[in-house]
């Protein structure tokens, strides 16, 4: 079997590696974790080869089952929601917008959403450490302006009562992966907790920050599309990769954003399942309720594409439906000569 070759190729390899003295030992173990999930990526491959028309209707059928629904994963917008059908394992999806238009709150969003469901994530953040990451989550939940977190001495006592309220209520189901990332350092720590309590949903924010192998930047950036898209298939769960939005070439429209402003490589629009915009004025301070928001599905293999009516809520930091307007109802014309009874006329 080839694959049973492959296998004691590889694992000969690892043991001839452990014994130079000049290999350090986590460089072994990511060379070793590399070479297996490549292999049990390959052995998937293998398996969907030549499947039967019946096999593939038993497997689409199967996505309507109930606990096939409950994998997915949800952002808590519902017009979005519906139009995904939510993140499925396997997927990749990317979340794009220009810097400050609320990519990354839109992931925690995500992130909050799979927690309450009582699924596991690992947030992986190359711009932000996890305390900064956190500072937005406690001020949304206990209602405190994030402009304080920064400022121990602005803190009303009864907003730090609510704070530390808030920060009991954090779930342990959620990681955080902060500091100097690689594809590498992201693939080892979401093995680690696959092989551990499971994971249900992986965040590698954002695209720029992550530092991958290849001859040069292009192929670096592809291979990096490609490492999570692998990973989303490795691991059985959805990979949401957050990227900025390349700037505007002359003659471009403003006001419609496309696949081809995606930055960097032209893999980041082919591999992924789904690819958001999003888009939000900049709020310089968190007051009043509500300022308006833009969202875009770009790319949707299972749905519909195009823009979405939403909002954004400045002191619960999220992003939010926009209700439809209910129709009016029908105008009754009143008749100025109203009939009269057949028995009055003459």
């Amino acid at each position: 079997d080839s694959l049973l070759r492959r296998l004691i190729y590889e694992s000969d390899n690892i043991i001839n590696q452990a014994f130079e003295a000049s290999n350090r030992p986590e460089a072994i173990l990511d060379r070793a974790l590399t070479a297996i999930s490549g292999l049990r990526v390959d052995a998937a491959s293998a398996e969907q080869e030549g499947v039967s028309f019946k096999e593939a209707a038993r497997r689409l059928l199967k996505r309507f089952d109930e606990k096939e629904s409950e994998l997915a994963i949800y952002t808590g917008i519902e017009k979005l929601d519906e139009a995904t059908g939510g993140f499925r394992p396997g997927e990749l999806v990317v979340f794009v917008g220009s810097t400050g238009t609320g990519k990354t709150l839109l992931t925690q969003q995500t992130r909050r959403e799979a927690c309450q469901a009582g699924r596991h994530v690992l947030f992986a953040s190359g711009e932000m450490d996890a305390e900064s990451l956190l500072a937005r989550e406690l001020a949304s939940a206990a209602g405190v302006p994030h402009s304080k977190m920064r400022n121990k001495s602005a803190i009303l006592p009864d907003e730090l009562r609510r704070l530390i309220r808030a920060a009991s209520h954090q779930c342990d189901r959620c990681a955080i992966l902060d500091g100097e990332l690689s594809l590498r350092r992201i693939e080892r720590a979401a093995r680690q907790m696959k092989a551990g309590k499971g994971i249900d949903l992986l965040v590698i924010d954002c695209y720029e920050l992550i530092s991958v192998e290849g001859r040069d930047e292009f192929d670096a950036q592809k291979n990096l599309v490609r490492g999570a898209k692998s990973l989303a298939i490795e691991l059985a769960c959805p990979v949401i990769l957050v990227s900025q939005l390349r700037k505007l070439l002359q003659g471009e429209d403003r006001r419609r954003p496309t696949l081809a402003r995606l930055y960097g490589s032209s893999a980041k629009a082919h591999h992924p399942h789904t690819v958001i915009y999003i888009e939000r004025p900049f709020v310089e301070e968190l007051c009043g309720d509500e300022t308006e928001a833009r969202i875009c599905i770009l790319k949707n293999r299972t749905g519909r594409v195009g823009e979405l009516p939403c909002r954004f809520n400045v002191r619960s930091l999220c992003f939010e439906s926009v209700p439809e307007p209910s129709e009016p109802p029908p105008t009754v014309v009143q008749d100025s000569h109203p009939a009269q009874p057949r028995g009055d006329r003459e």
